[in-house]
């Protein structure tokens, strides 16, 4: 068979017609894949809306504690540390109890303990968190009692022996006394917040305030007479019978 000019001319065009073909249908199919991908796109941009109004959602939930009051144990000391943020704690220890995971968690920390007897030379120690500077108020210093007083006040001492502020309640302690308690946390290193003297004081609700720092009077810290520490006990009572 004799293949002519014109049947290879043709056979050429025929090629041509087919790979126009070819070409118009991949054109075809990427035109219909456009909408896919954009459906799938946007189905994809709606399921991480979702997602994060869900984690929104769940975020909001959180529980967040701004103020305690009460007597805790260790679960409870936990489960504080855990939700506290900036809140202002009260905690009244029933027995000395380690608080240091509160450490960061809080704006205030009020304790409120009563006296913790020395058993002797080795006893334990349960450091506050040193910041923010605790609160510490002692309740229940009998008259003779000063030792055990002390003894409370460095056991619970944070890091650095600093409070912001340390009082007793229902204090039975003589003026000696009080000075023999200043003198004893002057040599322990125990200082507070606030500037003045070394002294005690008489101040709210019949509490006697200690103020420790740097600077000791000539002639000894300054303390409240036995007739005002009584009349500073009897308003004390009179305001727990209200």
């Amino acid at each position: 068979m004799t293949i002519t000019k014109k049947m290879l001319l043709a056979a050429g065009s025929a090629k041509k017609a087919c790979n126009n073909y070819l070409a118009e249908v991949k054109e075809q199919n990427a035109k219909a894949q456009k909408p896919q991908k954009r459906m799938a796109l946007l189905d994809e941009l709606d399921e991480q809306k979702k997602k994060r109004r869900s984690e929104e959602g769940i975020k909001a939930l959180e529980v967040r504690l701004v103020e305690f009051s009460g007597c805790v144990g260790p679960a409870e000391v936990a489960a504080i540390a855990s939700v506290a943020n900036g809140a202002v704690l009260r905690i009244r220890l029933a027995a000395p109890l380690d608080l240091s995971v509160l450490r960061g968690t809080y704006k205030d920390l009020f304790v409120y303990t009563r006296l913790i007897p020395p058993p002797g030379p080795l006893s334990p120690t349960w450091s506050l968190p040193p910041s923010p500077l605790p609160r510490l108020r002692v309740e229940g210093a009998d008259e003779g009692s000063w030792g055990a007083v002390a003894h409370t006040i460095t056991s619970l001492a944070p890091p650095g022996k600093r409070f912001r502020w340390l009082s007793l309640w229902g204090c039975r302690l003589r003026a000696a006394e009080l000075r023999l308690l200043l003198h004893n946390m002057l040599a322990a290193c125990i200082r507070t917040g606030g500037g003045g003297d070394t002294r005690a004081e008489v101040g709210k609700e019949g509490a006697v305030v200690l103020h420790i720092t740097e600077r000791v009077p000539p002639g000894g810290p300054v303390v409240p007479s036995d007739a005002q520490l009584q009349e500073a006990l009897q308003e004390h009572l009179r305001l727990r019978r209200q």
